[in-house]
């Protein structure tokens, strides 16, 4: 043989073999959230409209309940025809917003709150139907967009809506960004249909799963403070109670009536109120990052931790000092730590947004859903949600807001059309 031949061949199993190597170290010990996360994308798709969407035509186990939908991805029962919109405009039509709370996430889509509607109120209305138009992931400012799409199509006689979780969640599934969702740029038609042909074929989507899981194992470290400096509400305080409010609007403007639907996250422990002093300690430590004074930025960061270990910014600004005094390990500790803490943030903020939900109701004079009520007003009532997830409800969870929900539109539907409010036992 040939000694260029030869080594040729070498240079050529080389690389053969640090590629199997690549990809089985990609693809070992991969971290429980990714590969939770890897399991939405599997029934999603991109959408220049709406950022994204639940595939079409599912019918696929998803996280420990079974996901079925129509061939506009919105969740449907076992019995689809059952579910299907009728031509009369006297039979009553409930169309439920929200998101994975609402679609029916880790149950049979069947279970979710809104068929446990449908089901309390056929009796009374025969002919009633429901259409679960909740979308994993789902904001206000997503959901409004896809309101608009859909609401004379839809004709509903009374709407619920339910958004809240990932207005203050931090991340998107498919477009990272420290963008808030109402100023964010919608992809092209061109990108959405490359993003969704790629994902279709098995050798594409498989390297693409590969690629993705290879970056995120390759920059574990410093990938982390990257992620934090993405964290940001995806719709502020302000854009949540207009997103409502248009709700609202569009509603009224065709004598549809609405019920904001109050389910807000919780902990499976109680936080500590937040202090206002500490508030304007952090944000003095945020501004003094900013000009670059690691120093004191550091000890003010530090004295907020004295008192409140659960704010997230104060680990940041630690793990940014330490990366200015050249300790690389220690700062991806406190960037570790300050992305695990995001989560206390969130739960912060849920309060602010349940209060903002209940003034939208109130001054708008339309009926509340209370579900805080029994889930859990500070602390989350763990007998009502997935395992480990205070998030998503479980099936009880789902028997309890549906029975609350359809005592609420029934009265609408017998034309108690004022401002009330339905706690759920």
């Amino acid at each position: 043989m040939k000694p260029r031949l030869l080594t040729e061949i070498i240079v050529t199993l080389i690389f053969l073999a640090f590629i199997v190597f690549i990809a089985v170290w990609s693809n070992t010990n991969i971290p429980p959230n990714h590969a939770r996360l890897e399991r939405i994308l599997d029934i999603l798709e991109a959408d220049d409209h709406l950022l994204w969407k639940v595939k079409a035509n599912l019918d696929v186990d998803f996280e420990g309940g079974r996901a079925k939908t129509d061939e506009n991805g919105f969740a449907v029962p076992d019995n689809t025809e059952d579910s299907s919109m009728g031509t009369s405009d006297s039979t009553p039509r409930i169309v439920a917003l929200g998101a994975s709370p609402t679609f029916g996430y880790g149950v049979d889509t069947s279970r979710a709150y809104p068929f446990v509607v449908k089901s309390i109120l056929k009796p009374d209305f025969p002919g009633v139907e429901v259409i679960n138009a909740a979308q994993i992931g789902y904001t206000t400012w997503q959901g409004l967009r896809l309101f608009r799409r859909y609401i004379d199509e839809w004709r509903p006689s009374v709407v619920t809506v339910a958004f809240m979780v990932n207005d203050i969640d931090r991340f998107r599934f498919f477009f990272e960004s420290s963008t808030d969702d109402n100023n964010l740029k919608l992809p092209s038609k061109t990108e959405v249909f490359l993003v969704n042909l790629l994902n279709r074929f098995w050798p594409t989507s498989c390297f693409l799963r590969f690629e993705h899981r290879f970056m995120v194992k390759l920059t574990a470290g410093w990938s982390k403070r990257y992620a934090y400096k993405l964290a940001k509400t995806r719709v502020d305080a302000g854009d949540y109670e207009r997103n409502l409010q248009e709700f609202v609007d569009i509603c009224k403007s065709r004598n549809i009536p609405v019920i904001l639907v109050k389910m807000r996250f919780n902990l499976s422990f109680e936080l500590p109120p937040e202090d206002p002093d500490l508030k304007a300690v952090l944000a003095e430590a945020r501004e003094q990052l900013e000009n670059d004074d690691f120093t004191e930025a550091r000890r003010l960061a530090k004295k907020v931790l004295e008192r409140d270990s659960f704010y997230s910014l104060p680990y940041y600004i630690i793990g940014r000092a330490l990366e200015e005094e050249g300790d690389e390990e220690g700062a991806k500790e406190y960037f570790n730590k300050a992305v695990e803490h995001l989560i206390y943030d969130c739960a912060r903020d849920a309060a602010l947004y349940g209060e903002i939900k209940e003034k939208v109701a109130l001054r708008n004079n339309i009926p509340l859903v209370d579900a805080d009520n029994a889930l859990g007003k500070t602390v989350a009532n763990m007998d009502f949600f997935l395992p480990g997830d205070s998030i998503h409800p479980n099936v009880a969870g789902h028997e309890l807001i549906g029975k609350c929900l359809a005592r609420a539109i029934k009265r609408v539907l017998s034309g108690e059309n004022a401002g009330f409010v339905e706690k759920c036992e």
